[in-house]
């Protein structure tokens, strides 16, 4: 393939992921650019089990994500990368530390799971899982955590 063919091909296959996805990681446009055959092998089977129209909202699938690369040991920059994607697709304080529960504890059938709004200077309690702690313009000080406890049958 020539030089001119495969900036060809990285450029629509490119172009093509970040409309299906919305986005994409320059890791990944990289990685089209040095090989586009292996990516686009890659974008098909993410296509087939991740991608749109399949029967779960796209915060579910970075779930799934999520559940993929903990059991893999995927490294920490993706797996932010897919936390972070699933808050904005609309994951609750709570639900992201549920999903660590049952991925750390394959056993557990269910958990209580809860999540904290502070106005205002706040210590979480030890066993809290903080998502955000910051300053907002409009409201001041705010942290947002989460809490995970056993489930009483």
């Amino acid at each position: 393939m020539t030089d001119t063919n495969r900036e060809q091909q990285a450029d629509a296959l490119i172009a093509r992921m970040k409309k299906a996805r919305g986005y994409m990681y320059p890791e990944w446009e990289f990685a089209a650019r040095q090989d586009p055959e292996f990516v686009e092998a890659y974008n098909r089977l993410y296509e087939q089990s991740l991608g749109e129209g399949q029967h779960v909202s796209a915060k579910v699938r970075e779930f799934v994500a999520i559940a993929l690369l903990c059991f893999r040991g995927g490294e920490r920059g993706g797996l932010v990368a897919h936390m972070k994607r699933a808050i904005q697709l609309g994951a609750t304080p709570a639900e992201l530390p549920a999903l660590r529960a049952f991925l750390e504890r394959p056993d557990l059938d269910a958990v209580r799971a809860s999540s904290v709004e502070v106005y205002g200077d706040c210590d979480p309690p030890p066993q809290a899982i903080v998502m955000l702690r910051g300053v907002d313009p409009n409201i001041g000080l705010i942290t947002k955590y989460g809490l995970i406890e056993p489930h009483a049958d």
